[in-house]
C-alpha cells in the first residue's frame, strides 16, 4: 500500500490520504526518511556508493563534536523529487511566486499558500509530529535551493505569527532548528532572522512552559 501511494503515476494531485498518515507512523515514517535519502544519493551519481570527506575516523570525530555529514541533494526531475511531491501533495504545474519586495512578501505568501493548499497544511501537520517532523527535516536538507525557499513560504516560516507557533511547539521547534542550519543563502537567512527577532524580543521563546531545547545545542 505504501509503494502504491509513492508510485502513483497520475498527474492529478491527490488530496492527503494514507501516504501522509504513513509519514507519521512509527515504522513507515523512518522508512520514508531512508527512502528519500537513498533516492537522493542515487540521484547524485558522483557520490553514491563512494566514500566522502566525512568517512572513517574523521566522521567518528565529527559526530562526537555534533558535526553531521552533509545530506545528499536531489535534482529536478529525479525520483526523490517525485517522492517529495507525493508526500506533500504538491502540484509541480503551479508556479509559486518569488518577489524580493518586502512590502509584498505577506501578500505573496498568502497567494502562494492558496496555490498549494494541501502542501501548506501538510507541512504544518508534519512539523508537529515526532516522525513526520524528521521526514520534513530530511526534505529540507535534501531539496534543491529553490525548493527550500518555496517550502519556507508555503509552510509559513517567513511569517512571524506562524513562526512563533513553530518555535513554541515541543516538536516543531526542532524543524526550525533544521531550517536555520539548512538555509541556503543570506537573503533567506535575513528573512528568517527577521521573524525570529520579534519572538526573541517579546520573551516568549524563553517561556519555560514552551521550551524544549536540544541538549546537544546547549552543550
Amino acid at each position: 500500500q505504501l509503494q502504491r501511494g509513492i508510485k502513483n503515476k497520475t498527474n492529478k494531485v491527490q488530496p492527503p490520504g494514507e501516504l501522509q498518515q504513513r509519514s507519521c507512523h512509527p515504522s513507515s515514517g523512518p522508512l520514508l526518511v531512508q527512502m528519500l535519502r537513498l533516492l537522493s544519493y542515487r540521484n547524485n551519481d558522483s557520490n553514491f556508493g563512494k566514500k566522502g570527506p566525512f568517512s572513517g575516523t574523521d566522521a567518528l570525530a565529527d559526530r562526537k563534536l555534533g558535526i553531521l555529514p552533509p545530506e545528499p541533494r536531489y535534482s529536478s526531475g529525479s525520483e526523490a523529487e517525485t517522492l517529495v511531491y507525493r508526500l506533500l501533495c504538491w502540484d509541480p504545474n503551479i508556479t509559486v511566486g518569488n518577489d524580493d519586495d518586502e512590502s509584498r512578501e505577506a501578500e505573496l505568501n498568502d497567494n502562494d499558500a492558496a496555490k498549494q493548499p494541501y502542501a501548506s497544511d501538510i507541512i504544518y501537520g508534519l512539523s508537529g509530529e515526532p516522525r513526520g517532523s524528521i521526514l520534513l527535516e530530511t526534505i529540507l536538507h535534501c531539496c534543491p535551493d529553490s525548493f527550500h525557499d518555496i517550502l519556507c513560504k508555503i509552510g509559513g516560516f517567513y511569517d512571524e505569527a506562524t513562526m512563533k507557533e513553530y518555535v513554541s511547539h515541543g516538536v516543531s521547534n526542532f524543524v526550525v532548528q533544521t531550517l536555520l542550519v539548512s538555509a541556503r543563502d543570506k537573503n533567506q537567512i535575513s528573512k528568517l532572522v527577521k521573524c525570529l527577532c520579534g519572538i526573541v524580543e517579546d520573551g516568549s521563546i524563553l517561556n519555560a512552559k514552551h521550551r524544549n531545547v536540544d541538549k546537544t545545542a546547549n552543550d
